[in-house]
């Protein structure tokens, strides 16, 4: 219990910032969400992906680091136009009352991840381990939108760690690319959140696949 407590004594509130949902955390830098949509939005097959007129898109907490202790690994070192120098999620709600609901989870979230050069093991390819890296933080991201919105359940309202990822590499994924990110709640029982995940190119060719547990810790206060 000593290093959930120590984990849990850590964990920054959510810092994802998302205009439509009126979500912004204090001392975010301005230019951090334009940034990110602009990029996508540059991008014809991602500018597709984000034309419905109810999408919804956020940069993740992840991606907004509350100190020098927080996020570093995803909100700082890789950060930059060499490793993951974008990244925006986006959802569809069912209806307009959909994402303020709180007896109605969102579901699924895409993440759209711009990935560099510095990315790359074998030459001209993303490194295995920095795959399961952006698929372990895509499911983390159905927690959280769940949890800024205060949507019912334990899951919701607690922290939250990983407690497995089983990966299935099916193609190699080059660098200098844009993937999407595509996770989804398969179910929860009692303490443990199952979230499901595929990274797909721009033609929508599965390049990996994942299934995760989530372990819940403590409810929030």
């Amino acid at each position: 219990m000593e290093n959930k407590d120590r984990y849990q004594n850590h964990v920054a509130s959510p810092r994802l910032v998302s205009p439509a949902l009126g979500i912004q955390a204090p001392d975010t830098p301005p230019t951090l969400y334009p940034a990110a949509r602009d990029y996508f939005q540059s991008i014809p097959w991602c500018a597709a992906l984000l034309s419905d007129p109810s999408v919804v898109s956020f940069v993740p907490s992840a991606r907004n680091p509350a100190s020098d202790e927080h996020e570093q690994l995803v909100g700082r070192t890789l950060a930059d136009a060499r490793t993951v120098e974008h990244m925006l999620c986006f959802f569809t709600p069912q209806d307009p009352a959909h994402a303020r609901d709180p007896a109605r989870p969102i579901a699924s979230v895409s993440s759209l991840i711009a990935l560099g050069q510095g990315l790359s093991s074998y030459p001209g390819y993303v490194h295995g381990g920095m795959i399961m890296v952006l698929m372990d933080e895509s499911t983390g991201n159905v927690l959280e939108i769940n949890a800024a919105l205060d949507k019912d359940g334990a899951a919701f309202k607690s922290s939250n760690m990983t407690g497995s990822l089983d990966t299935k590499f099916l193609r190699p994924v080059p660098v200098n690319t844009i993937v999407c990110a595509t996770a989804w709640l398969e179910g929860i029982e009692g303490r443990k959140t199952r979230i499901n995940c595929k990274i797909a190119d721009s033609t929508g060719t599965v390049l990996a696949t994942c299934t995760s547990t989530w372990i819940s810790l403590k409810a929030k206060v």
